[in-house]
């Protein structure tokens, strides 16, 4: 009786669906330069990347002209990242912070050809390109999220 149970039990739960699923992908951990390809990423605001090793947040606030986020490409092909307060408010000593606080969107000007290795590292085959435009900004839980659709 304890098996026909059991049994049963686990074939009514294959067919549950998580009411929020999480996104399909990796995260990866980046550390970003908020500053325009154009100007070899050291002026501007835009935006430049630099994978590190690992596929889990980040650790420690932005030191100097690194700052640290994760980023995960969903099944969208939207590149989502994620950067944490603190974290923009470390970086360049807070200069790039009011381009996100209480924005609902930031302007990058220049395309970004993103490196083969952060192509890599989030799973695409092909290469991955953040084009010129404006991109959605929430903010939630001391954590700025950012979708580029690629």
């Amino acid at each position: 009786m304890l098996g026909v149970l059991l049994f049963t039990g686990n074939s009514r739960a294959t067919g549950i669906i998580a009411a929020s699923p999480a996104p399909l992908g990796i995260w990866i951990k980046l550390n970003i330069v908020f500053h325009r390809p154009k100007k070899d990423c050291v002026s501007g605001f835009g935006i430049c990347f630099m994978i590190t090793a690992g596929i889990d947040k980040p650790v420690g606030p932005g030191q100097g002209n690194l700052c640290p986020g994760r980023g995960l490409l969903n099944d969208r092909n939207q590149l989502v990242v994620e950067i944490d307060e603190s974290a923009l408010a470390a970086y360049e000593d807070g200069s790039v912070l009011h381009n996100f606080r209480g924005k609902d969107m930031i302007t990058i000007p220049d395309p970004y050809p993103l490196p083969d290795v952060t192509c890599r590292a989030l799973g695409s085959l092909r290469p991955l390109t953040i084009e010129p435009g404006n991109y959605p900004v929430t903010y939630k839980k001391g954590t700025y999220t950012v979708v580029f659709q690629l």
